[in-house]
């Protein structure tokens, strides 16, 4: 590693051990320490990128337009269920004219 043989470059120098970890970001956590914990924060990062499905802007164009024809299919179905509906009113009101004219008619 870089961080390894960097601290080992500054040891061979004459850099005592606080000298050292005060170049690496000091205190508790070296910069080693805290560059594998970045790796680890990588590692994770790209576990988790490899679960969600990247979509380019050709898939998605093909999804709009899957979605613009599902939304047409079914705009179409309720069209032609309202326009069945207004044929069985329709049809209804003929019906019922008809009986009411019968009965208008045997009553005279």
């Amino acid at each position: 590693r870089t961080v390894e043989s960097l601290a080992e470059q500054l040891a061979l120098a004459g850099a005592d051990r606080d000298s050292i970890l005060l170049a690496f970001g000091g205190g508790d956590h070296s910069l080693l320490e805290t560059a594998e914990q970045g790796e680890d924060a990588i590692k994770e990062a790209m576990r988790f990128s490899n679960l969600v499905k990247r979509v380019d802007d050709e898939e998605m164009e093909y999804y709009r337009t899957l979605t613009d024809t599902q939304l047409q299919a079914e705009l179409e179905k309720k069209k032609n269920v309202i326009k069945e509906l207004r044929s069985e009113i329709s049809f209804l009101r003929c019906v019922t004219q008809r009986i009411v004219d019968r009965g208008s008619h045997l009553r005279h």
